[in-house]
């Protein structure tokens, strides 16, 4: 059927089958999956198709989308994508159970947000590797683990970096040995 205006149509038996497919894959080899909602805007029909084809975590990069999941009961852990910003802590450990981070005192604001709530908050620390588009340098990386892994309320999941994102950096054995 021809339509005059632009129109998304959403098949979560596909998106299901395809989750599947890729997940298995990844899991065969011990890996865990976070499947991004970001262009759909966490769509419940997305995400519940992500959830049926065995996604670990769900991931989204804006807080009202993880809030929008957080407030319908969404039973698969959530993760914000972006570098949480110090004024949204609370927000942040109120719909998300892991975040990406590159600043101590945000990981604190994190951490008090999370002993306030009395739940535990999950980190990933980013570590730049030349895009300079997120995280910690990597001679700073243990320190700012120290630090974390210190807190409160804080659990430090491990180590994060962006490749071939927004500043082009292609993978490559020096930046990944960095």
């Amino acid at each position: 059927m021809y339509y005059r205006t632009p129109r998304l149509e959403i098949y979560p038996d596909r998106i299901t089958a395809n989750a599947r497919s890729v997940i298995a894959r990844c899991h065969a080899h011990g890996a865990k999956v976070a499947c991004v909602t970001k262009v759909t805007c966490a769509h419940p029909a997305v995400v519940h198709a992500l959830e049926l084809g065995g996604a670990d975590l769900i991931a989204d990069s804006r807080i009202s989308n993880l809030m929008s999941m957080a407030n319908t009961g969404q039973a698969l852990p959530l993760m914000l994508l972006r570098i949480p910003a110090p004024s949204r802590a609370a927000d942040v450990v109120r719909c998300a159970d892991t975040t990406l981070n590159s600043s101590v005192e945000t990981i604190r604001l994190l951490s008090e947000a999370a002993q306030f709530l009395n739940v535990h908050h999950n980190i990933i620390v980013m570590v730049d590797v030349g895009d300079l588009r997120e995280g910690v340098w990597p001679d700073q990386a243990i320190r700012v683990v120290r630090e974390a892994s210190r807190l409160p309320h804080i659990n430090v999941a491990g180590l994060g970096c962006n490749l071939a994102c927004y500043g082009g950096v292609i993978p490559s054995v020096e930046n990944m040995n960095a």
